[in-house]
This record gives C-alpha cells, sequence and structure tokens, in this order.
C-alpha cells in the first residue's frame, strides 16, 4: 500500500494544485513463472482553477509471465 501527496504552481496561468492519492496492491504467484496481480488507485487533484482538477479510481489485473 502507498500513499502520495503533492502541490504544483503554474505561475504562468496563476493555478496551484494539490494531488493526493493511495495505492493498494495484492499479488498471487501462480507458479514460479506467473504472477497475478489486482490492485486500486484513487487520486484526487483539487485545484483554484475549475478546469484543472480531477477524480480518478483506477482498477488493474494483470499476469506477468517469466520466461
Amino acid at each position: 500500500m502507498s500513499v502520495f501527496y503533492g502541490q504544483g504552481r503554474y505561475n504562468h496561468l496563476n493555478v496551484n494544485e494539490n494531488f493526493t492519492g493511495v495505492q493498494t496492491q495484492l499479488n498471487y504467484a501462480i507458479n514460479k513463472n506467473t504472477n497475478l496481480s489486482l490492485g486500486y488507485t484513487y487520486s484526487d487533484s483539487v485545484s483554484n482553477s475549475s478546469g484543472y482538477g480531477f477524480l480518478k479510481n483506477y482498477v488493474y489485473l494483470s499476469v506477468t509471465i517469466n520466461f
């Protein structure tokens, strides 16, 4: 699990942003060469300008095969 935070300033646009989020991931070894991962990320960007903020929810599933 990880938590992240950041700040940004775009002086030429007079825009300030705060970015926060959290990510979690579960990993499972299917066998010695194959891994399965399931994860979720939540991120939120708050801005003093109406066109720059966002809220994202991201769910992913991946399979990695080593050979």
